[in-house]
């Protein structure tokens, strides 16, 4: 095997590196995450938007005469 120079402190198991010292591929998984949406939107702002819409004060409503 070749020698390997040490310049860090690293987790080295066996199959880590071939003969020439070079790291091999690790092979690639595809797993089934789940998808999280997130929204930064604080409960205030929320509450603001239902008022609102509730009031017929929203974005989409019209004046009416």
């Amino acid at each position: 095997m070749a020698k390997i120079d040490i310049t860090r402190t690293e987790l080295v198991w066996p199959g880590k590196y071939n003969e020439d010292g070079t790291r091999k591929e690790v092979p690639r998984v595809s797993l089934p995450f789940q998808v999280i949406e997130r929204i930064n939107e604080s409960r205030a702002s929320r509450e603001a938007k239902k008022t609102l819409l509730y009031l017929g004060i929203g974005q989409n409503s019209r004046k009416r005469v």
